[in-house]
């Protein structure tokens, strides 16, 4: 069992690693805004995280080291709560009973990052009969995009338009 655990976790790694993790694009990034803070991007940090010449990855797992993200989850959050903040930010929902245990399970064990979960659950993002997922997190980058390129950075409202 847990070597397929293992192996099911080396593919989901795997899937990160598409063209753009070596030149992350804006819409990238973005997305790790909305995931990881659940609101788009100030227009001075993308720009920043744009032009920082570090892969994807590297931006995800930078995210850790900011004040805010030690802010909203602390060294105290479960894992339960942050899978499921996670997935608030992106798609409005708790996580389902089966996609809850199995990230439980995977970040208690230490098989993945809470930086690589992220990126695993931004890439997974699909539309079935039971989700909307990628249609929301679609519509959430998409407001974020144009927060971004209207040139704005007040993070309060950055927080404001992903919410509405």
């Amino acid at each position: 069992m847990k070597h397929s655990k293992l192996l099911l976790s080396t593919v989901l790694l795997s899937s990160l690693l598409y063209a753009s993790e070596d030149v992350p694009t804006q819409e990238e990034i973005s997305k790790l805004y909305v995931a990881t803070f659940n609101r788009a991007a100030d227009s001075e940090g993308l720009t920043y995280w744009v032009n920082a010449k570090m892969k994807l990855s590297e931006i995800a797992q930078s995210f850790f080291d900011q004040e805010e993200t030690q802010l909203l989850y602390p060294s105290t959050t479960s894992n339960t709560d942050f899978i499921n903040s996670v997935y608030q930010n992106l798609f409005n929902r708790d996580a389902d009973e089966a996609g809850l245990a199995y990230w439980k399970s995977e970040l208690d064990a230490g098989f993945i990052s809470k930086d690589r979960f992220i990126q695993a659950v931004i890439n997974g993002a699909l539309d079935s009969g039971v989700s909307n997922d990628s249609s929301i997190l679609t519509n959430k980058n998409e407001v974020a995009m144009h927060f971004v390129n209207a040139g704005l950075d007040n993070t309060d409202e950055a927080r404001r338009v992903i919410e509405g």
